[in-house]
């Protein structure tokens, strides 16, 4: 399932995880979104966590303070996380030295 800012599932995603975008119009919105995700896949340990920032036009401190706290609080759970959909190389940048992406040739983490 596919989770949308609006908090719907999308039924093209088959395999039973989620996916979170955050967009510039609905930041907040999707953040919050984030959040619950992270919360879902502990509360149940199972799943995984995956964002897609290709809509952002900037990586924000407050949306990296976010990934972060999202990739640490799932690291100690041992729940998959991976920023998914990088987009823009000044996006991968930030990412990488903030160590969000770890396989930086790909734009993607490996699970």
């Amino acid at each position: 399932m596919t989770i949308q800012a609006t908090g719907r599932a999308h039924p093209a995603d088959h395999d039973g995880d989620g996916l979170v975008a955050l967009r510039d119009h609905s930041l907040a919105q999707d953040l919050l979104t984030l959040r619950a995700r992270v919360g879902e896949c502990l509360v149940h340990r199972r799943g995984r966590v995956a964002v897609d920032v290709s809509a952002l036009s900037r990586m924000s401190s407050v949306t990296v303070a976010a990934l972060l706290w999202s990739r640490r609080t799932c690291a100690a759970a041992a729940v998959p996380f991976a920023v998914e959909e990088v987009g823009a190389a000044a996006h991968r940048q930030v990412l990488q030295r903030c160590g969000l992406l770890d396989d930086p040739a790909e734009g993607t983490p490996r699970w």
